[in-house]
Protein backbone atom coordinates (compact mmCIF):
# COMPACT_ATOMS: atom_id res chain seq x y z
CA UNK A 1 0.00 0.00 0.00
CA UNK A 2 1.41 3.38 -1.01
CA UNK A 3 2.19 6.00 1.59
CA UNK A 4 -0.48 8.72 1.74
CA UNK A 5 0.71 12.06 0.44
CA UNK A 6 0.37 15.05 2.70
CA UNK A 7 -0.39 18.49 1.34
CA UNK A 8 -0.81 21.96 2.76
CA UNK A 9 -4.45 22.90 3.21
CA UNK A 10 -5.18 25.06 0.16
CA UNK A 11 -7.20 27.74 1.98
CA UNK A 12 -4.32 28.83 4.23
CA UNK A 13 -2.59 32.18 3.83
CA UNK A 14 1.18 31.59 3.99
CA UNK A 15 4.02 34.12 4.08
CA UNK A 16 7.75 33.90 4.69
CA UNK A 17 9.11 36.35 7.25
CA UNK A 18 12.83 36.30 8.12
CA UNK A 19 13.26 32.75 6.71
CA UNK A 20 10.35 31.43 8.77
CA UNK A 21 6.86 30.53 7.61
CA UNK A 22 3.87 32.34 9.07
CA UNK A 23 0.50 30.70 8.43
CA UNK A 24 -2.91 32.33 8.84
CA UNK A 25 -5.68 29.80 9.21
CA UNK A 26 -8.66 31.83 7.99
CA UNK A 27 -11.05 29.12 9.17
CA UNK A 28 -10.00 29.41 12.83
CA UNK A 29 -8.44 32.89 12.80
CA UNK A 30 -5.23 31.43 14.25
CA UNK A 31 -1.72 32.48 13.22
CA UNK A 32 1.09 29.90 13.36
CA UNK A 33 4.78 30.72 13.10
CA UNK A 34 7.10 27.88 12.15
CA UNK A 35 10.76 27.87 13.13
CA UNK A 36 13.42 27.39 10.46
CA UNK A 37 13.40 23.58 10.59
CA UNK A 38 9.61 23.33 10.60
CA UNK A 39 9.51 25.84 7.73
CA UNK A 40 11.94 23.66 5.75
CA UNK A 41 9.74 20.61 6.38
CA UNK A 42 6.57 22.54 5.50
CA UNK A 43 7.99 23.62 2.15
CA UNK A 44 8.59 20.00 1.10
CA UNK A 45 4.95 18.93 1.34
CA UNK A 46 3.79 19.47 -2.21
CA UNK A 47 1.66 16.41 -2.86
CA UNK A 48 4.58 14.61 -4.53
CA UNK A 49 7.08 14.20 -1.69
CA UNK A 50 6.56 11.42 0.84
CA UNK A 51 7.28 11.71 4.55
CA UNK A 52 10.18 9.29 4.00
CA UNK A 53 11.65 11.60 1.34
CA UNK A 54 11.25 14.59 3.66
CA UNK A 55 13.20 12.73 6.37
CA UNK A 56 15.99 11.93 3.91
CA UNK A 57 16.13 15.53 2.64
CA UNK A 58 16.30 16.94 6.16
CA UNK A 59 19.11 14.53 7.10
CA UNK A 60 21.08 15.43 3.98
CA UNK A 61 20.51 19.19 3.97
CA UNK A 62 21.01 19.71 7.71
CA UNK A 63 23.83 17.14 7.94
CA UNK A 64 22.19 15.15 10.74
CA UNK A 65 21.69 11.43 11.09
CA UNK A 66 18.56 9.86 9.67
CA UNK A 67 17.23 8.86 13.10
CA UNK A 68 17.32 12.47 14.31
CA UNK A 69 15.81 13.72 11.04
CA UNK A 70 13.04 11.12 11.31
CA UNK A 71 12.20 12.14 14.87
CA UNK A 72 12.13 15.83 13.90
CA UNK A 73 9.94 15.25 10.84
CA UNK A 74 7.51 13.02 12.74
CA UNK A 75 7.16 15.62 15.51
CA UNK A 76 6.56 18.49 13.08
CA UNK A 77 4.16 16.48 10.89
CA UNK A 78 2.12 15.33 13.88
CA UNK A 79 1.80 18.93 15.11
CA UNK A 80 0.85 20.24 11.65
CA UNK A 81 -1.73 17.48 11.25
CA UNK A 82 -3.09 18.17 14.75
CA UNK A 83 -3.51 21.84 13.78
CA UNK A 84 -5.19 20.69 10.53
CA UNK A 85 -2.59 22.54 8.44
CA UNK A 86 -1.36 19.41 6.63
CA UNK A 87 -3.98 17.04 5.27
CA UNK A 88 -3.88 13.75 3.39
CA UNK A 89 -4.31 14.20 -0.32
CA UNK A 90 -7.25 12.29 -1.73
CA UNK A 91 -6.10 9.59 -4.16
CA UNK A 92 -7.49 10.01 -7.64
Amino acid sequence: MAEAMLIKRPDLSVRTVDQEIVILDKETGEVHQLNQTASYIWDLFDGYTTVEQVKESLARDYDIDLAQASADVVAVVEQLKHLNLLVAEANS
